[in-house]
Parts: structure tokens; C-alpha cells; sequence
């Protein structure tokens, strides 16, 4: 009865999500539908409606798969860039969010990532979803939220909550990391970047991430996912030698909406991974 009652639970929260993507994206809008991975329609799921998801619902994380093999397939092997196990006590809190939305030139569902300047101390050049610190006197979607709108110069207060991924530790720089998927049914206005965080904003097609989460589900070898080599070098603690090592990691390698490839690994690989298994599940619940 329990799984039963799981499946029934897991059915009516597939079907708020894609009823909400569902109505953002319809055609009678002009905007491209968002396909659901191994679907040719929509089902049951009821067109048009407007179904706002409050904080408070079922969090996404109860329809992603146990394990999560995606994050898993993503997790560096390294003891500096381990991602899962316990955090600490007195870790530090940060928030990310993923925010879906009409692309403003072909109206497809996509979400943004940036690039981080070079002359930043920690994680230069790395490509990352947008977020940042949880403030003592903030939540941590609040938290995402304004760092969205400090980093892109977009505000998202009208934007539908859909949920929470599982949270992640990110070892590295000893956070504890909350996302959130946040939908925006008309194209975003004009992006106002700040220079000193965000070097480059990359749009990336909601579209590829199901076709990574449907090969992650059948442990298909999928295109999307490579080993990138990678050299270290370092100063020897206490003396006057050098290091280095090589060593390989996982990366996606993601086409984003100008045709470019972008490479994202580490926490961010992680999550869009996790994220790309969900909204392949949503698909299946709604066959």
C-alpha cells in the first residue's frame, strides 16, 4: 500500500509540474512546447491551467530516482571536489536557482548559467547556475533569488515556484547548497550582468537536459557526459619544490541556444544531472 500510495503522491506532483511548464509553454502563446522525454502529448495533464506551486509542496527531490545515479556519474573522484557525505556542523549555507523561461529569440524552454570572471579568487571560470551565500537575516530561496537578480539584473518575484532539488555539500568550499526551480512564463527582460561576478551568460536548452536524463535512467553511455584531463600544479607546503599531477573529471558538455558547446562539471554538473533525472521521471509518470 505504501508504494501505491507513493506512486499516486509522485503522479499528482508530476502533473502540477507539467501542467505549470505546460502553461508557460503552450502554443497558443507562440511558444515552443516543452517535449517530455519518451511522450508524444501531454496525457492527462490539463492544458492551460495555472497552477502556482508554493513553498511548502513536495520538494522535486521526492521524484528524483534513488540512487541518484547522475550526480553520482558526475561526482569528481578526488577528495577536494567530493560532493556527498555529511556536511559539517557549522558549514556555510549557499542557494542556487534554475530558472526556466521562454528563450526571447525562438521561444524555446530554456534556464541560465554564467561564467565566472578569470581574476575571481575562488572558482574563476567556472561555468555555474546563479546564487550565492543565505544571509543570517534571509531563507535560502530568498537568498537565490536575490543573488539572481545581483548577478543578472533580473528581478524574479512573479516567478512559479516548482521546488527544491536535494541538497548538496560542496566539500571544496565547505557549502551546503539548496536549488530551486523557479518558472517564468514570458521571456525575461533584458539581462543587466554584474561584471565582477558573471563574465558570460550562457542560455541552455531545457531539451538537453532530458534527452541526458533519459540515457541516465537506461545507464546508456551518452554523448553528454566525457572525461576532461586536467593538470595540477602547487607549491610544496613548507619548502621551495613545485607539484603536479594529472588527474581526469566528468563534465557534461551541453549545447546551449546559440549552438555553442559549453562544458559545466563539479556541483553544477551534479545538479543539472540530478535535475535532468526528474524531468525524465515526470515524463514517464504522465505516459
Amino acid at each position: 500500500m505504501f508504494f501505491a500510495d507513493r506512486r499516486w503522491a509522485d503522479q499528482q506532483w508530476a502533473n502540477l509540474v507539467r501542467s505549470s511548464l505546460d502553461d508557460a509553454f503552450r502554443p497558443d502563446n507562440g511558444i515552443m512546447p516543452i517535449p517530455a522525454a519518451g511522450q508524444t502529448g501531454l496525457g492527462n495533464v490539463r492544458s492551460g491551467t495555472d497552477c502556482e506551486i508554493q513553498p511548502g509542496s513536495q520538494d522535486l527531490c521526492f521524484l528524483a530516482p534513488k540512487p541518484n545515479r547522475g550526480r553520482r556519474r558526475l561526482s569528481p573522484s578526488l577528495s577536494y571536489g567530493r560532493h556527498r557525505g555529511p556536511a559539517r556542523r557549522d558549514c556555510r549555507h549557499a542557494a542556487v536557482v534554475i530558472t526556466v523561461y521562454p528563450h526571447a529569440k525562438s521561444g524555446e524552454a530554456c534556464f541560465a548559467l554564467t561564467r565566472r570572471p578569470m581574476t575571481l579568487s575562488h572558482h574563476a571560470g567556472q561555468v555555474c547556475l546563479p546564487g550565492g551565500r543565505v544571509e543570517d537575516d534571509e531563507d535560502a530561496l530568498q537568498a537565490a533569488k536575490r543573488e539572481y537578480q545581483e548577478e543578472l539584473g533580473v528581478c524574479l518575484d512573479k516567478a512559479v515556484y516548482l521546488g527544491r532539488l536535494s541538497k548538496i555539500y560542496v566539500y571544496a568550499s565547505d557549502n551546503l547548497v539548496d536549488t530551486f526551480v523557479l518558472l517564468e512564463k514570458e521571456p525575461l527582460p533584458r539581462w543587466n550582468p554584474d561584471p565582477i561576478e558573471v563574465d558570460e551568460i550562457i542560455e541552455i536548452p531545457l531539451s538537453a537536459l532530458e534527452t541526458l536524463g533519459s540515457c541516465i535512467a537506461r545507464r546508456e553511455q551518452s554523448a553528454t557526459i566525457s572525461q576532461v584531463n586536467s593538470t595540477r600544479r602547487g607549491k610544496v607546503v613548507d619548502g621551495e619544490g613545485v607539484f603536479q599531477y594529472r588527474f581526469t573529471y566528468p563534465a557534461l558538455q551541453l549545447v546551449d541556444c546559440d549552438g555553442h558547446q559549453q562544458q559545466v562539471w563539479g556541483a553544477t554538473a551534479m545538479i543539472l544531472a540530478g535535475w535532468s533525472e526528474i524531468l525524465h521521471r515526470v515524463g514517464k509518470l504522465l505516459d
